[in-house]
């Protein structure tokens, strides 16, 4: 018989660097800090919509979500947005991401989410139900990228504070957006 799967559950304040680590060592091996790429679902702060599986005192699994409210023409509703899923390499396969991805999905319904938007793809979120729609592009402008587009009439600064405010503005106009916390603004 196999072992029965730890319940998932929030990480404890003392366990948040080990779960760091282990995204860290699956997502960024090279380096890099998912804590720095998604500081809204992996703060502190988020913790307890965040899900662990921990054996032996080490963090070995995770799932977690960050829930937003978003406009679609006027109509509002709460997105949950998953993400940052894994599980130490040595072992995979066992049931452990299904189960923090089922106890997220859980946590989502408990916070009144009407979808979820799944960062990722694979078969572990086809087998609850989710279907890919549409495309998802992301491009990264470095500095020295955007050097070759300016023109003489246009200055690049350093972002500061009243961009944000007035960035935060213009987005609020959108007809499809999510309705972000200033502090969301900040932490990008």
């Amino acid at each position: 018989m196999a072992d029965a799967i730890p319940a998932p559950r929030p990480p404890e304040p003392g366990e948040f660097q080990a779960l760091l680590s282990l995204l860290d060592g699956v997502f960024r091996p090279g380096g890099g800090s998912m804590a720095r790429d998604y500081p809204r679902l992996l703060a502190e702060t988020n913790r307890f919509n965040l899900r662990v599986i921990v054996e032996d005192g080490e963090v070995v699994s995770h799932a977690g979500i960050a829930v937003r409210g978003a406009s679609i023409e006027g109509m509002c509703l709460r997105v949950a947005l998953l993400g940052a899923v894994a599980t130490q390499p040595d072992l995979r396969g066992r049931g452990y991401a299904s189960a923090c991805v089922r106890s997220a999905m859980e946590r989502a319904v408990e916070c009144g989410a009407d979808v979820m938007w799944i960062s990722g793809s694979g078969n572990l979120y086809g087998r609850f139900g989710a279907r890919a729609v549409g495309s998802d592009l992301e491009y990264v402008v470095g500095a020295d990228h955007v050097r070759h587009f300016v023109r003489p009439e246009i200055e690049v600064r350093k972002l500061t504070e009243q961009h944000l405010i007035d960035a935060a503005e213009l987005y609020a106009h959108e007809a499809v957006r999510f309705v972000r916390p200033f502090e969301d603004w900040r932490s990008a």
